[in-house]
C-alpha cells in the first residue's frame, strides 16, 4: 500500500472533473476528439463530456483532519459535486449518496482503490458526520463549490445551496438530513458534496535507542532554600527558531519526546488542527518547601498539566490521582522515584480543601503556610496551557472524595476556593513528600 506525503496539512490523492472549459478553440478541438463514454483525452490531460460542457480532470487535494497510526482522515477542499441525498431516507447507511459515493464517484476518482482504507462500515468514501464537523471545523459551514459541481446550478438560489454540505449522521426526523448549516429535506433539495477518506501517509519515525521513560538522567533534588529542583518535565514552549528548525524533522520515541543535542523536548500536536506542532522544553520542576521539619514536603510551584478530575461520559483517561501516581510520577521521576516517600497511601498528591482551610490548621503544622492567598494561587506552565494557550486563569483541583454531585473543589489564580465539575479540566499542581 503507497504512503501518501503531507505538505502544508494537505494530501493530493486522484482526479475529478473540477474547472469548465471556456476557450473556444479548445472547445472545437475537444469536440472532434472520439470519446470513451463521456471521457476525451487531449495532449495527455482528460476532460469529461456532460453532453454540453468539457471540464478538465484535475488532482483533487485533500485536507488533514486527522493522523492515527499512520492512516490520515482527509476530506475534499472543495465541493465537488452536487446531488440529492436520498429520494425517501434520511438514513445515510441506506441512502443513494452513500451507493454513488462508493462506485460512480469512486470509479471516476481513482483506479487506485487499494490505496483506500475502508471505514468500520466498509465504505471507501464517506462523508463528514456532524460530531466530526463540530471536532474538526465548527466555523467551516461552507465549501467552495467547483465548476462541475455548478453544472446545472441555474439561479442564485441553487448556487448558494451548492456551498452547503451533506453530513453522514443519521436523523430523527423523517425525511429531513443534517447538513453543514443546519438540515434539508434529502429529495428536494442537491446540496454540495464533500467526501471524506482514509489513505496511509509518512508520518516521523520512532527514535532509534533509548525512549525518554527509560533515559535514566533525572535530576536528583538540588536544594535552593525555599525552593527544590527535583524530577523533569515539560515545560517552557520552544520559540527559538533554530532550535525548531532542528526538531521539525526529528523523529519521536514512543512517548511522543525527541532529543537534540543532549536536551528533551515534547512534540505536542494539537489534534483539532492538524499541522499545529508545537514543541516544549523538559526541564526541571521547582518545588515550593513547604516544610522542612521532619519530612521535606514540597509543592509545585507551577502548575505542570491541565486534566480533568475524574472523565466521564465521552472522555478517555484516568482519574487524576492515578494519572499522578502513574504516568505523571513515571515521566516527572523515573528511577529516583524510590526517594519520595509514601503520603496519604500515594506517591504524589494533589491539596485538599482541609490543607489550606484556616480552620483545620490545627491537623498539621504545614498547612498555615496555605493562609497566604499569594500562596495559594499560582501559575501555568506552557505545557499546562498547551490545549489553549492564550488562557489567562489558572484554576487547579484539590483532592475531593467523589460523590454524586460530580463536583471537585479547586482554587483559583487569587486563592480562592471554589468548585468545578469533575468532568472539566483545571490545571494539576501535585505536592510530594521526600524521604528524610
Amino acid at each position: 500500500m503507497k504512503k501518501y506525503k503531507i505538505t502544508d496539512k494537505k494530501v493530493v490523492f486522484g482526479e475529478y472533473p473540477q474547472t469548465k472549459v471556456t476557450e473556444e478553440a479548445l472547445i472545437k478541438r475537444l469536440a472532434d476528439v472520439e470519446k470513451a463514454g463521456d471521457v476525451v483525452r487531449l495532449d495527455g490531460k482528460k476532460y469529461l463530456f456532460d453532453s454540453k460542457d468539457f471540464y478538465l480532470f484535475e488532482p483533487v487535494e485533500w485536507i488533514v483532519l486527522d493522523v492515527k497510526d499512520s492512516v490520515a482522515y482527509l476530506i475534499a477542499n472543495r465541493g465537488l459535486d452536487c446531488r440529492v441525498f436520498d429520494k425517501k431516507t434520511e438514513y445515510f447507511k441506506d441512502s443513494e449518496i452513500r451507493t454513488w459515493l462508493n462506485q460512480e464517484f469512486l470509479d471516476r476518482l481513482t483506479e487506485e482503490k487499494e490505496d483506500l482504507i475502508t471505514s468500520e462500515d466498509g465504505d471507501s468514501v464517506t462523508l463528514l458526520t456532524k460530531e466530526e464537523q463540530e471536532r474538526f471545523g465548527p466555523d467551516n459551514k461552507k465549501v467552495t463549490p467547483t465548476d462541475y459541481a455548478l453544472r446545472d446550478a441555474t439561479s442564485e438560489w441553487e448556487r448558494y445551496y451548492a456551498e452547503i454540505y451533506w453530513l453522514g449522521t443519521d436523523s430523527p426526523y423523517e425525511f429531513r438530513v443534517y447538513t453543514s448549516t443546519g438540515w434539508e429535506f434529502c429529495h428536494k433539495q442537491a446540496l454540495a458534496v464533500v467526501p471524506t477518506i482514509r489513505l496511509a501517509v509518512d508520518v516521523p519515525t520512532v527514535v532509534p535507542g533509548p525512549a525518554f521513560s527509560d533515559d535514566r538522567e533525572v535530576i536528583a533534588p538540588i536544594d535552593q532554600g525555599r525552593e527544590v529542583l527535583f524530577g523533569r518535565y515539560p515545560q517552557s514552549l520552544v520559540t527559538d527558531k533554530e532550535i525548531l528548525n532542528g526538531l521539525s524533522d526529528r523523529p519521536v520515541d514512543r512517548d511522543g519526546f525527541t532529543n537534540l543535542n543532549g536536551r528533551w523536548y515534547a512534540r505536542y500536536e494539537n489534534k483539532k488542527e492538524y499541522g499545529d506542532v508545537r514543541f516544549y522544553a523538559v526541564e526541571p520542576i521547582v518545588w515550593t518547601v513547604v516544610e522542612d521539619d521532619d519530612k521535606k514536603i514540597l509543592l509545585s510551584k507551577y502548575c505542570l498539566d491541565h486534566k480533568p478530575f475524574v472523565p466521564l461520559y465521552y472522555r478517555d483517561g484516568k482519574p487524576l490521582s492515578d494519572w499522578l501516581n502513574e504516568d505523571f510520577f513515571a515521566l516527572a521521576f523515573g528511577n529516583k522515584g524510590d526517594l519520595i516517600e509514601n503520603f496519604r497511601d500515594r506517591k504524589v498528591n494533589s491539596l485538599s480543601e482541609d490543607d489550606i482551610d484556616e480552620d483545620n490548621r490545627w491537623k498539621d503544622d504545614w498547612i498555615a503556610f496555605f493562609q497566604n492567598d499569594d500562596q495559594r494561587g499560582t501559575s501555568a506552565t506552557d505545557f499546562a496551557k498547551r490545549q489553549n494557550p492564550g488562557y489567562l486563569y489558572c484554576s487547579y483541583w484539590l483532592a475531593t472524595e467523589y460523590d454524586e454531585d460530580r463536583s471537585a473543589f479547586t482554587v483559583d489564580e487569587s486563592g480562592n476556593i471554589g468548585s468545578d465539575w469533575q468532568d472539566s479540566e483545571n490545571f494539576v499542581r501535585p505536592f510530594i513528600v521526600l524521604k528524610a
